[in-house]
């Protein structure tokens, strides 16, 4: 259950203030047991012992909000300055091994809360046909719900740890009166978690980011440091009601690790796609044919250790998405 309320105020012509609240009341409750049956190993008694069904409750009540003032420095230009807070309700993972037998002791994820700020400019001329903006970031994030897979407990464990990331984004775009539509997107945000004793355990050799003393700050899981889109599109009319159209996109992501520590890395990925269209011009149907990583672009999306520990030194990986072929058709009436 949820009440939230926002509003503006118009301090001048040329600034505006933006406020809202929320109030949450939010409530998880979850039967959790496991059982298990012959043949009866280390695995099944000790490493994972069985326990009978658990009535687990979780209760949460926040407190949200967001404040930001904008400034119109011109006709064409504003500047902002934005503060946010939120929270995401904790609860119990399956993902974790329990192993005292306890789930509401082991399996207990406790609530996530991000706090945010931003500084950004947005930029418009050409009468609005182009447009370019710039935004700083800082977010921290405490109780991160984080989930990682420890090969010497041959299971996903959830944990919550402490999360920062900053960074800038830088966005502009332009459209012509003859159909031309260009894009561009950049992202560099440098996203680090507090290492634990989790992390030293799943390292098997000493590794830069996990020196002895403490805290110290690891690159986090699945998050690249450099991201960013580029998309060129032209659209023209072959007749009074049949227009053509086709399009050129690059996505982009630096290198990243897929386990806690700086394990398992990822090489960057830079997927290709093209789309060539015919429709109607009154918007009634319409046909495509989409293209996604026609280059056919390998790197992991996922990476861990083999599940097998006979495999020592080895490791499994899924990829990204591979090269796939769409047609696309509508029609509306």
């Amino acid at each position: 259950m949820a009440v939230f309320a926002n509003g503006t105020w118009r301090v001048t012509d040329r600034m505006r203030i933006f406020a809202g609240l929320r109030l949450t009341d939010e409530r998880k409750d979850v039967v959790y047991g496991r059982s298990n049956s012959a043949p009866l190993t280390l695995w099944n008694t000790v490493a994972n012992p069985p326990f009978a069904p658990t009535p687990l409750e979780f209760d949460g009540q926040f407190l949200d909000g967001n404040l930001s003032a904008q400034f119109d420095l011109n006709e064409h230009a504003t500047v902002y300055a934005s503060y946010g807070r939120g929270n995401k309700l904790g609860g119990f993972a399956e993902t974790t091994s329990v192993p005292n037998a306890d789930p509401a002791h082991d399996a207990r994820i406790d609530t996530e809360t991000a706090t945010s700020w931003e500084l950004g400019t947005r930029f418009r001329a050409l009468a609005d046909r182009f447009g370019a903006g710039a935004t700083l970031f800082y977010m921290d994030v405490a109780d991160f719900q984080d989930t990682t897979f420890d090969a010497m407990a041959m299971a996903f464990v959830t944990t919550n740890l402490p999360v920062h990331s900053e960074g800038v984004e830088l966005e502009a775009s332009w459209s012509s009166r003859n159909g031309i539509d260009a894009r561009l997107a950049v992202t560099w945000a440098d996203a680090t978690e507090e290492i634990d004793g989790l992390d030293l355990q799943l390292t098997q050799a000493p590794h830069s980011c996990q020196l002895p003393q403490a805290p110290h700050w690891c690159q986090l899981t699945q998050a690249p440091h450099w991201s960013g889109f580029a998309s060129f599109g032209y659209s023209h009319d072959l007749a009074s009601t049949l227009r053509a159209s086709f399009g050129i996109d690059l996505r982009y992501r630096s290198a990243m690790f897929s386990q806690r520590g700086e394990l398992y890395p990822s090489s960057s990925f830079a997927p290709l796609g093209l789309r060539v269209g015919l429709e109607d011009t009154s918007g009634h149907w319409g046909v495509a044919v989409i293209g996604r990583n026609i280059t056919n672009r390998v790197s992991a999306s996922l990476a861990g250790p083999d599940p097998d520990p006979s495999y020592i030194g080895s490791w499994v990986e899924g990829p990204e998405a591979l090269r796939s072929v769409l047609l696309s058709c509508w029609f509306r009436r």
